[in-house]
Formats: structure tokens, sequence, C-alpha cells
């Protein structure tokens, strides 16, 4: 269910969001993404819960993989874009590498409701960051 939702986020983006700026497109990813692990939290144990989660959240990561290329560019320019990507892809390629682990180890320290409840937190504040962000592109460009 995962892989097919990445599937049909990004051609619901190809057909009718190909004009959402890339902070909108990671505004909505990092918003499906969060809601998928709150669907978790508030189900769980449940299999349409966690069905749920992984049509949610995969779709919230497949416009993840279209947003990682995209903001910095609509962000920075163009100027030194190989460099930026060069820096920001060793954190998008060690965050996920670790964070398995992070949260299995979260669950087996502190429990399981804990560690999906911490990590709709982190979800909120990346919508915190992005909104603050658009902010700021607002105002520079005004």
């Amino acid at each position: 269910m995962f892989g097919p939702a990445q599937v049909l986020s990004r051609f619901i983006n190809m057909v009718a969001g190909i004009s959402l700026a890339p902070l909108t497109l990671a505004i909505i990813s990092a918003a499906l993404m969060t809601s998928g692990v709150g669907v978790l939290l508030a189900t769980a144990p449940s299999i349409a819960g966690a069905m749920s989660f992984a049509v949610i959240f995969g779709m919230g990561d497949g416009l993840f993989s279209i947003v990682t290329g995209a903001l910095p560019l609509a962000l920075f320019g163009s100027d030194g874009y190989g460099r930026l990507e060069g820096r920001a892809m060793s954190a998008r390629l060690i965050v996920p590498a670790v964070a398995p682990f992070a949260l299995a180890f979260a669950m087996a320290t502190i429990c399981i409701s804990w560690a999906l409840s911490f990590t709709v937190l982190l979800g909120v504040t990346a919508l915190a960051i992005f909104a603050a962000i658009g902010r700021l592109a607002a105002r520079s460009s005004s």
C-alpha cells in the first residue's frame, strides 16, 4: 500500500498540482507524513489504522521525493545548486538510515505511544519551520 500511495501522490501532483510551489508541496508532504503517524498513534493496534498509515504516509513520502530536489532550487536559486544539493544529500542519506534504529530504540526505551507522539511533534515542528520559511520568502520577495 505504501508504494502505490507514493505513485498516486506523484500522479495527483502531475495532473492537478503541477503549478504548486515547492514550498507548498513540502508543507503538504510534511502534513501527510505527520498525519499518517498521528493515525497510527490513534488507531494502534489496528490493521485498518496501519493500512491508513501506510497510504497517508506513503502519499507524503511520494511528494517528499519531488520536494527534496525542487525546494532548495526554489529557495536558493540555481547558483551553487549542485554544491548545496551535495551537502543536503548527505543528511538525506544519513537520517533515513538512522531513523528506524532511533525509533526502535525510543519505542523500547520510552514506549511506543510516547515514541510516536514525539515523532508527531517533530512533524508539527517541521510544518512550523516550513511556514516560517514561507513567511520569510514572502517578505524577501516584497
